[in-house]
């Protein structure tokens, strides 16, 4: 199961530069094989729903229509982040992607770099789609 970055959802709903890899991916992967974490349901409105609502309404429906999983970290966790971030050198948002990540040992889709400091490391969304792919015809 993947754990999708904020920025792939974004750069498919604000047709950024990565949006035809970020398209790609989100339409060849099922969503119940995709998790995105609450942080990133409200970044990706914070960041797009003025700029594009027809692309935000679209993320929504098609979230509840694909049963993408929405993952969210107890209170518990939350006072580890600081240390993820020192350890890792991760600002607050990426540092929270990666405690989710690794408590439900999920893979990191994302577009940004900084996770690649970390043991998880990331994919990128075309690398997430070329290794379901290669899933797929090995156990259909």
């Amino acid at each position: 199961m993947f754990l999708v970055d904020s920025n792939v959802w974004i750069e498919s709903i604000q047709q950024r530069r990565l949006h035809d890899e970020a398209d790609q991916f989100l339409r060849g992967i099922p969503g119940t094989l995709l998790a995105l974490t609450q942080f990133s349901l409200f970044s990706v409105g914070i960041s797009s729903a003025k700029k594009s609502a027809d692309g935000y309404r679209r993320f929504i429906r098609d979230l509840d229509s694909g049963h993408v999983t929405l993952l969210a970290l107890p209170s518990s966790d939350l006072i580890e982040l600081p240390e993820y971030m020192q350890r890792y050198h991760l600002d607050f948002d990426d540092a929270y992607q990666y405690v989710v990540a690794d408590r439900h040992d999920l893979q990191i889709v994302s577009v940004d770099p900084d996770f690649d400091r970390t043991p998880r490391g990331r994919v990128t969304p075309g690398q997430a789609l070329e290794q379901y792919r290669r899933s797929q015809t090995t156990h259909p």
